[in-house]
């Protein structure tokens, strides 16, 4: 075969040679040889050793490029696909994805046709066992197949693992872009025996990032969040919902109160500031670190003018805090105006003693 064919050319022959029942014979799996048995054990235990520690360290995005250079070591696939989920009426809702060699548009195509994925009612009936379909599989009707030709998708072995409790679907799928050679029991084996620990491993990561990120802030009364687009929370500290009660005591939890909701749709960093809490929210990947702590006096004031009352509190003339900051006296004056006007004080002195208390009550 030429080099210069695409994969779709590439793909008609294979489909061709896989439909004769000559090659289909010769192509279908092998039962696993016994000696097989502890090769899948020493796979599943080396991966697990390095799985857990860098749960442990890695940054959220980060771990799911390491996950998936893991997985290579032990599973040969092309591409791949690791996704968390909540069923809503049978059908997956999304909540964080990680691709490996995939299009940008994957997703998107994906949300379009998702009712026609033929591996999700093969998954919900058996969680747990691995699923492995072929492009040819007459189950795949001819718009999902056009789907996997875009993608480069000729096989595709699918398996979840459940959280009952949260209704929580972690799946992994994992694609070849050629018929031959087929996923082998031993590679349904493992993926099937890895996918819990993969689950686990994912709440470990979500849970110690938390945790750097409340030792980053020091002695600030401030808990954290993980959520997707949508504001549901996927994981949270111990004292973030006591927080988001201050401010609404009727929220009952499981997403973020809708007031919350555009500080998760700006680009990079977006913020909130209510009667009780002060909220900020930043992009993971495509979940979002959402950091909330009661709120201070200084919180109404914009990131400008709180720089401009720090050095001016700190005794500071408008010349020193003009050339300090990259400003004009004037714009100084102006920024300072308004601090004063906002904080409903008058001096340099009740600057010093307002920023000095707020930051210590945040602290408590």
């Amino acid at each position: 075969m030429e080099a210069t064919q695409d994969w779709g050319e590439r793909l008609e022959v294979e489909i061709a040679r896989a439909f004769s029942d000559k090659e289909l014979e010769r192509d279908a799996p092998q039962p696993c040889p016994a000696e097989a048995t502890g090769s899948i054990a020493a796979s599943l235990g080396r991966l697990l050793l390095e799985l857990y520690p860098l749960a442990l360290t890695a940054n959220i995005g980060e771990f799911e490029t390491q996950l998936f250079s893991l997985l290579r070591e032990h599973l040969d696939f092309d591409s791949a696909w690791l996704g968390r989920s909540t069923l809503v009426d049978g059908t997956p809702l999304m909540h964080s994805n990680a691709l490996y060699r995939l299009g940008r548009d994957f997703l998107s195509e994906w949300e379009e046709i998702k009712f026609k994925d033929p591996l999700v009612p093969l998954v919900k009936s058996a969680p747990g066992q691995p699923v492995h379909m072929l492009i040819t599989d007459e189950r795949m009707c001819p718009e999902f197949r056009r789907f996997t030709e875009r993608h480069d998708m000729a096989q595709l072995l699918c398996v979840i693992s459940v959280d009952p409790a949260l209704n929580l679907w972690t799946h992994l799928s994992l694609y070849r872009n050629s018929l031959v050679p087929r996923f082998s029991p031993r590679d349904s084996e493992l993926g099937q025996l890895v996918m819990p620990h993969i689950a686990s491993v994912l709440n470990i990561n979500r849970v110690q990032y938390l945790e750097r990120v409340r030792h980053r802030t020091g002695p600030q009364r401030i808990s954290a969040a993980i959520c997707d687009s949508a504001g549901v929370m996927l994981y949270a500290d111990a004292a973030f919902a006591d927080l988001v009660l201050l401010e609404w005591p009727e929220w009952r939890g499981g997403r973020l109160p809708a007031p919350l909701l555009p500080a998760l749709l700006t680009n990079e960093r977006g913020a909130f500031v209510g009667a009780h809490l002060s909220l900020q929210a930043e992009k993971l990947g495509d979940m979002h670190l959402v950091q909330v702590r009661p709120r201070a006096a200084i919180d109404v004031l914009t990131p400008k003018e709180l720089s401009v009352a720090r050095l001016f509190g700190e005794g500071l003339t408008y010349k020193a805090v003009a050339r300090r900051l990259g400003l004009s006296p004037a714009t100084v004056r102006h920024h300072l105006r308004q601090a004063y006007s906002k904080l409903h004080i008058q001096n340099k002195g009740e600057i010093a003693w307002l920023l000095t208390h707020a930051e210590a009550a945040m602290a408590q």
